[in-house]
């Protein structure tokens, strides 16, 4: 994830092709938070937010890459404040 770098305009990361590549050959689901569509990359920490980042690249449109919906922690904490993990 070192690669990774934020886009000033969007505050969005941008996804370098080596890492789109590796999520397309792995063949792991790349967790996506249902709320705000935030991924999840390198198999963070599900409970930290900085595991989970805004990308470049609409996931949704690459056919190879399986996508695991759930949700972000900024997310959870705003829709079950009383949910902890």
């Amino acid at each position: 994830m070192n690669s990774l770098h934020q886009q000033q305009s969007t505050g969005r990361v941008v996804l370098p092709p080596s890492e789109l590549e590796l999520m397309k050959s792995s063949g792991k689901p790349v967790p996506i938070c249902s709320y705000c569509h935030r991924v999840r990359l390198d198999n963070g920490d599900p409970w930290n937010q900085d595991s989970w980042m805004k990308v470049n690249v609409d996931l949704h449109k690459e056919p190879s890459i399986s996508l695991s919906h759930g949700i972000c922690p900024t997310c959870l904490k705003g829709i079950a404040p009383g949910v902890k993990h």
